[in-house]
């Protein structure tokens, strides 16, 4: 008798259970980043703290850039504001 008949076959895993998998793991990953990140409060706040800062220096540049050089205020003050903001 054929052994190849009786034995189960075996399948690739499905492209939803393998984003399942990555999904958790990044989850699991995140956790694991959060609470190193929160065991140390003070690093936590400094980095929180300039992080605030940069992202103001930021907005003020180019509000400064915007007000000084006439030729700017064409109307693409809101774009370059967009623009920094998601840097």
């Amino acid at each position: 008798m054929n052994q190849s008949l009786n034995a189960p076959q075996s399948r690739a895993p499905s492209p939803v259970l393998k984003m399942k998998r990555h999904f958790r793991l990044f989850a699991l990953y995140f956790a694991q980043y959060a609470k190193v990140r929160l065991a140390y409060k003070a690093d936590f706040f400094i980095a929180f703290i300039s992080s605030m800062v940069a992202t103001v220096l930021g907005f003020g540049f180019v509000w400064v850039l915007f007000s000084k050089i006439p030729k700017l205020r064409t109307g693409r003050f809101t774009r370059s504001y967009f623009s920094t903001a998601s840097h």
